[in-house]
């Protein structure tokens, strides 16, 4: 593993990066966008088994996350810049892991809350990625249209840096357990506000038409996955990719796993994401 930093365009943040390489030439590169509470270090052993595939992989800590943050209280602030900075941060490394790997085709992964950020990317600059894979992506969530607001009567009241078990709730509601739920901290007004504004932005089609429609897309998702909300929903997500023109859109829904298929147990518990993995390093090559 390599380990770099990078400077956000969007406020100067230093995100905190990793880099993993083959031992020979890679055959392709994917660049890893983390979920909701997670760290980049939870994805070592998926970037590890990748490498023995011949496939370079990049990652770094999301803003608010892990050491991409200025202290240790702002795990769950996003800073300013709203979603445009956390795409923004995205763009950036992506040009770092072009320089990286200048001859590999270039892939776009996102779990959960990374799908999102990827999504917002693909929307604008899908002509700089040769396929895009969304794990767990989350199925339309009604509380989006309603978050904006009242992260702003809440950061108004308690200010921005408030963490609030009630907008905990409404977005993950109370029941699950395990990796089905994320954990370590609890997001600040101002995440929850970045977060309701990225789910806005990548769930709708508006102003979204492709111009790579060749983009291979992959939605990869555990029939256990409580955010996937229903099939219904789910179809929804896949749908307005299709709608928006890309013609190699392929689902991948894997049996008795959760949200977390990457890093997840299924309910067996005998290693049902190394399924995931080996489609996914398929699917890249």
């Amino acid at each position: 593993m390599e380990s770099f930093k990078v400077l956000s365009p969007s406020d100067a943040l230093e995100l905190d990066c990793l880099a993993a390489l083959p031992s020979g030439k890679p055959c392709a590169a994917v660049q890893i966008l983390h979920g909701m509470c997670e760290t980049k270090e939870k994805y070592i052993p998926f970037m590890e088994y990748l490498s023995s595939k011949g496939i370079a992989s990049v990652i770094h800590d999301q803003r608010g996350h892990g050491r991409s943050i200025r202290d240790a209280s702002d795990l769950g602030y996003m800073y300013s810049g709203g979603w445009e900075a956390m795409t923004g941060d995205a763009l950036e490394v992506r040009r770092a892991a072009q320089e990286l790997f200048p001859e590999c085709s270039h892939a776009l992964l996102g779990h959960s809350m990374g799908s999102l950020v990827a999504r917002s990317v693909v929307k604008r600059y899908d002509s700089d990625v040769d396929c895009l894979i969304l794990c767990g992506c989350p199925g339309y969530n009604p509380w989006c249209s309603m978050g904006q607001a009242l992260t702003r009567m809440l950061g108004s009241l308690k200010g921005d840096r408030h963490r609030s078990r009630l907008l905990q709730r409404l977005t993950f509601g109370s029941g699950g357990a395990g990796s089905d739920r994320p954990g370590g901290f609890i997001f600040t007004v101002n995440g929850f506000s970045t977060l309701a504004s990225l789910m806005r932005d990548s769930g709708s089609a508006d102003s979204w038409t492709a111009r790579n429609p060749q983009l291979r897309v992959l939605f990869a998702s555990g029939v256990e996955d409580r955010y996937m909300r229903s099939r219904a929903s789910f179809a929804r997500m896949v749908r307005s990719i299709t709608e928006a023109g890309y013609r190699d859109t392929r689902i991948a829904v894997y049996p008795g796993m959760p949200h977390d298929i990457l890093n997840g147990r299924g309910r067996s518990g005998n290693g049902e994401n190394m399924k995931v993995w080996k489609d996914i390093a398929d699917f890249l090559r």
